[in-house]
């Protein structure tokens, strides 16, 4: 994944590979972090201990999570990119179609109750 996006990054651009890089600044950390824990359950006490570098790694691969960006920053700027490449989809109103019908049947509801305590 790092190679593809060091690729598209030499032949297309920043511009190019901005969903690729934006995924790379998610997955990188995650992974960094996942493998710091494993070490630390693989070592059990004595990895939470002064003994191992484990849980100095663990909090550093904790702070690459936020330094450029948290996950959710990443993974929107992925979704418009991506949504980007379908222009003729029309948008989903916000919370989507089974949201909005599920509000507008609560507000229908709600008005009629409304309507019967005024009687």
């Amino acid at each position: 994944m790092t190679f593809f996006a060091a690729w598209k990054l030499d032949t297309l651009g920043a511009l190019g590979a901005m969903t690729e890089i934006s995924a790379i600044k998610v997955v990188a950390p995650n992974v960094l972090q996942q493998v710091c824990d494993e070490a630390i359950q693989i070592h059990g006490g004595a990895g939470v201990s002064h003994d191992f570098p484990f849980t100095g790694f663990f909090s550093i691969a904790r702070c690459i999570r936020i330094a450029d960006g948290p996950d959710a920053v990443h993974r929107g700027l992925i979704a418009r990119l991506e949504l980007l490449k379908y222009p003729n989809v029309p948008p989903e109103p916000r919370g989507g179609k089974i949201m909005n019908e599920s509000i507008n049947r609560q507000s229908q509801t709600s008005s009629r109750n409304r309507t019967t305590a005024l009687r």
